[in-house]
């Protein structure tokens, strides 16, 4: 009989007790594999995406001011939903079935289990916004020249804090009996300043500002970002711990 590996002890082919590269590839794909496959989280964010830019692209006029004014704000807020909507998918599988106790026990260190989630749904998120990129392009018959790079930066600094938050937010809640309500009500609040100061940035880069005026809204990204995790660090444990 296959004898149990306890808790904490390392696994088998992990290196000083940290995870071995393949078994790594193999948290991600399994990650990657539960978010991708057999869920309606992933259709039903890209259909969510291409709805609102067909109603923004019939509301406004490709090419006009408003356009440039309204589409980066509202281009945040297709981010938003699609993002929460797949982190909140994060735990669920494990949570269910309890599976996540099970993983947690052949693991050198939870972080290897947290950190697989966070890589996993950056790159969905990544990859769904590309396809809401591209279809705005279409849409909207927008031109990218001079534009792509700046708005990549604003982009990776909204996001990266954002999928990091939510899913220490998402482990943080993952037991809790309403973790479905409670997961979108906490993390609007605490992540609404860091879309506000995004979909300002993007109306910079829209409208063609020069790249010194992006110096301060990607400060106070960073900034807001740190402040979150603090903020979810501290205050979210003692809050939601009778939830």
């Amino acid at each position: 009989m296959r004898e149990s590996i306890p808790a904490g002890e390392p696994i088998p082919n992990s290196v000083g007790g940290r995870l071995a590269w393949s078994h790594w590839v193999g948290l991600l794909w399994k990650d990657w594999r539960l978010l991708t496959v057999g869920t309606p989280a992933l259709a039903m964010v890209v259909l969510y995406g291409l709805l609102m830019l067909a109603i923004l692209s019939v509301s406004v006029e490709p090419g006009s001011r408003a356009a440039r004014e309204w589409a980066g704000p509202l281009l945040w807020v297709v981010f938003w939903f699609t993002g929460q909507v797949l982190m909140a998918q994060s735990f669920e599988h494990e949570r269910i079935r309890s599976g996540y106790t099970v993983v947690l026990a052949g693991l050198p260190s939870p972080a290897a289990f947290f950190w697989s989630k966070v890589l996993a749904n950056f790159l969905a998120i990544a990859g769904v916004h590309a396809f809401v990129l591209v279809m705005f392009t279409v849409f909207f018959d927008w031109s990218w020249q001079g534009r792509l790079g700046r708005f990549l930066l604003v982009w990776l600094s909204a996001i990266l804090g954002y999928v990091l938050v939510g899913h220490v937010l998402g482990a943080l809640l993952m037991e809790t009996r309403q973790r479905g309500l409670l997961f979108p009500l906490a993390l609007f609040p605490i992540l609404l300043g860091t879309f506000m100061v995004a979909g300002r940035a993007t109306v910079l880069v829209f409208q063609d500002y020069p790249s010194q005026a992006l110096i301060l809204p990607l400060g106070l990204l960073w900034l807001g970002n740190l402040l979150n995790l603090i903020v979810v660090l501290l205050v979210a444990p003692r809050a939601f711990t009778d939830a």
